[in-house]
């Protein structure tokens, strides 16, 4: 059975002061520092997921306009440059 995590009372900024008061226990203060950025990064690396699954269309679509355009414009140069101007 797992063990309760006895720094979990503490916010990350007492755990901060908690780990400078205690010098002999700074190890397990900085494990404790680390899981607590781990799952912060994972957070929000999901949150930054669900952003990136919701713009997909826009972008897509954002991308197919400017293939459009610069293919129209392209169109133009050819025409403006093949009738003399």
């Amino acid at each position: 059975m797992a063990e309760e995590n006895p720094l979990a009372g503490y916010s990350d900024d007492g755990l901060v002061v908690e780990a400078w008061s205690q010098g002999t226990h700074q190890g397990v203060f900085a494990i404790e520092m680390t899981r607590r950025l781990m799952n912060a990064t994972v957070r929000q690396s999901r949150a930054a997921e669900k952003v990136g699954n919701k713009i997909w269309w826009p972008k897509f679509w954002l991308l197919v306009f400017t293939v459009v355009i610069a293919a129209m414009t392209g169109i133009l140069l050819w025409l403006a440059l093949r009738t003399g101007g």
